[in-house]
């Protein structure tokens, strides 16, 4: 082993006699340290060379015989093991040879161990020098002043050295120890037992925040700093028809005129007149008849037959003077010649319904209104995730109209089909709720907290400004929510530690704005009751009916929601 003077030196003073466990006992408790061990008759141990004030304790383990080389090399294992340097003082030669064959350096004298290098397996023999003298210089321990050397760390006192006190001193002395560890646990029981928990719920407000923003087709990503918001153009192709009550009024034929007609034959041969054959007058609107019944003209130039005939059209128009409907149509126009010898009649009209210009015009106004709800609504499959479409930019292009009736026709509908092209702009709404509810989170108090379900959104008018090549839809979002206010746990304890429960409730109500009377329990439920019933006024504070001294002893639940 190699000594090292930086470490501190122990001298281990014992009978010679003692056994080779006790010995390995004692290194075991000096582990990592540098041993002296010196070895004394029993005849020697009060002339030892160290005051008894600085000897070690030792205990025997029962009696043994003489120390031997197996003894020695147990003790120079353990040695090895705890990482200690062991070495061995004895006036005994026999002894030094047989430590120092077990690898254990060994000397006559402690001022010789002190003042060689330990080297294991050689024995420093030679004279042995008379103990030291006792002066302040050269004495191993200063005995007047009780200091050890800054070499020395630990000196324990040698067995027979200590005085024991009087039965009765040591009786007096463990009940007062008793009496103080009682009431040292018992103060630690009633500042650590007692527990309290606190339920508060905080008072709720409504807030609410407004920021204006701007939409803008150039934009392509949301600008919290500016607050600009990025909108897209889309389109949807509209169809749409309606029909209207027309509101115009007029007349309109209604009965047909009816007489008869005489058939003169200019051929010899006779002729058929099928029903239907046409017949109508020659000046002014021709006004055309047709015959209502078959009819046969005899043979022979002259002959002649009579036949009824009604109007083709109805009306008064049909009502025509007599010796007016003069032609034949048709291929019998070659063989016979007519005449009506009288007045046709029961040509009438009747009041009608007809469609004006105003009809056309409001029924249009209606459908283009519908075609923009439609419009809305189809737009919106179209839009993403978040996306709304701001209804003043929803326009329509009409691609095709279509009217059933013409302007001043009889009819009591009129009904037309639109085709349009409906565009809008798309505008990112889910950003415009983000950085209103980012401005509202701003405006609320310091530590006081908005329920994230509570928060809701909605929007201003918008208008369509042209700014450019781009279009901007400036508008307000308002993000509105329900803010709990502020309760500090280490405030609450701090105020109330020490109090009793009632006093403890009307602090927490008159510092802090709550939604309901907070809830104050003082625990443990299975010790409180036993420790009550005991009588603690000697205790300089109350401990069991108050609120924990102690902050940590206090536990505070902040509910947001009652």
């Amino acid at each position: 082993m190699q000594t090292n003077d930086s470490y501190s030196t122990i001298v281990i003073e014992t009978p010679a006699n003692t056994s080779a466990p006790a010995l390995q006992q004692m290194l075991r408790q000096q582990a990592g340290q540098r041993v002296i061990l010196v070895l004394t008759s029993a005849q020697r141990r009060a002339q030892s060379g160290l005051s008894s004030r600085w000897r070690v304790e030792t205990r025997d383990s029962g009696p043994s015989s003489e120390l031997g080389l197996v003894h020695f090399q147990a003790l120079r294992r353990q040695a090895d093991q705890s990482g200690m340097e062991v070495a061995v003082v004895t006036r005994n030669s026999q002894l030094r040879q047989q430590a120092a064959e077990a690898g254990l350096p060994a000397f006559g004298s402690i001022e010789g161990a002190q003042s060689h290098n330990w080297t294991a397996g050689k024995s420093q023999l030679g004279a042995v020098p008379p103990p030291p003298p006792r002066s302040k210089h050269e004495s191993a321990v200063d005995v007047r002043s009780g200091r050890l050397p800054s070499r020395f760390r630990r000196v324990r006192l040698a067995d027979g050295d200590t005085k024991r006190l009087p039965a009765w001193l040591e009786a007096i002395l463990l009940l007062v120890v008793l009496v103080l560890s009682i009431v040292a646990v018992t103060g630690l029981v009633a500042f650590i037992v007692p527990v309290a928990t606190v339920t508060l719920v905080p008072a709720q407000e409504p807030r609410a925040e407004t920021i204006s923003v701007t939409a803008r087709t150039d934009s392509e990503a949301p600008n919290y700093s500016d607050k600009t918001l990025p909108a897209r153009r889309i389109g949807q192709r509209v169809e749409v028809e309606g029909t209207i009550p027309t509101t115009g009024s007029g007349t309109a034929p209604e009965g047909f005129a009816e007489g008869s007609v005489v058939f003169t034959n200019r051929n010899p041969v006779p002729q058929e007149i099928p029903p239907g054959t046409l017949v109508s007058t020659s000046t002014g609107s021709n006004v055309s008849f047709a015959t209502q019944t078959p009819a046969s003209v005899p043979g022979g130039r002259g002959a002649q037959v009579t036949v009824p005939i009604r109007a083709v059209e109805p009306g008064p128009a049909g009502n025509v003077r007599a010796f007016s409907i003069n032609t034949v149509e048709g291929s019998l126009a070659v063989s016979l010649n007519v005449i009506n010898p009288s007045a046709t009649g029961g040509g009438t009209v009747k009041e009608v319904a007809v469609v004006e210009q105003a009809d056309k015009e409001k029924l249009r106004a209606e459908l283009e209104q519908q075609a923009k709800q439609k419009a809305y609504l189809a737009l919106g499959e179209l839009l993403n995730e978040g996306e709304f479409v701001p209804p003043e930019t929803v326009g329509t292009l009409v691609v095709d109209e279509t009217y059933d009736r013409f302007t001043d026709e009889a009819a009591d509908e009129l009904t037309l089909r639109l085709r349009l092209l409906a565009t809008a702009l798309a505008v990112d709404g889910g950003a415009a709720d983000e950085m209103a509810a980012r401005a509202l989170g701003e405006a609320i108090p310091r530590r006081s907290q908005l329920l994230a379900d509570s928060i809701t959104t909605s929007y201003g008018s918008t208008s369509l400004i042209e700014d450019g090549d781009a279009l901007a839809i400036p508008f307000d979002v308002t993000a509105s929510g329900v803010v709990v206010l502020d309760v500090d746990p280490a405030a609450v304890r701090a105020s109330i530690r020490g109090m009793s429960p009632a006093e403890a409730v009307a602090v927490l109500q008159e510092k802090w704005r709550l939604q309901s009377s907070p809830e104050l329990s003082l625990g443990p439920d299975w010790l409180l009751p036993v420790l009550q019933r005991f009588d603690f006024e000697w205790l300089p504070i109350r401990v069991f009916d108050r609120v924990p001294w102690l902050p940590f002893r206090t536990h505070v639940n902040v509910r947001f929601q009652g």
